[in-house]
């Protein structure tokens, strides 16, 4: 905010900005001044036809806002966080994760019905399988090769 503005008149003015702000964001929304210069009567089916882009253009907004999810990776303390929370990897279980690469090997055998070359498809899908499990290290790996000029 100014700094030549009074303290007891910042709030005032913090107000008048965010009334300016708001009419500028409803003004598409809202119908047109007549040629006259006069507001015209909105009918009920106008009305409901501006409540309807109002939440449209809400929902349009909140969908722009929306945030990835994060996953980081502490390599110096060896912990993982998502969104905020520590995983715990002290307690995995082998038998879900041997539960897990058998229902990935049934996966990779589904394309033994295809018709074609299979072979090569599966290929393809487990390379691809592979880069998405090792993207959230690639950017320490380039760091590091950075480092020794790899």
């Amino acid at each position: 905010m100014d700094n030549d503005i009074p303290a007891e008149k910042q709030q005032s003015v913090e107000f008048a900005y965010d009334i300016h702000s708001l009419s500028n964001k409803y003004a598409p929304l809202l119908p047109q001044k007549s040629e006259t210069g006069t507001l015209k009567l909105m009918s009920p089916v106008k009305v409901t036809e501006l409540i309807r882009k109002y939440k449209k253009s809400l929902h349009e907004e909140t969908e722009k806002r929306k945030q990835y999810p994060q996953f980081i990776i502490d390599y110096e303390t060896g912990t993982f966080t998502f969104n905020g929370s520590k995983v715990n990897t002290d307690n995995i279980d082998l038998e879900s994760v041997c539960t897990d690469l058998h229902n990935l090997n049934n996966y990779f055998s589904g394309f033994d019905m295809f018709i074609g070359n299979y072979d090569q498809l599966k290929v393809i899908y487990f390379q691809l399988l592979n880069y998405m499990f090792l993207s959230p290290f690639i950017a320490r790996l380039r760091y590091q090769a950075s480092l020794t000029n790899f």
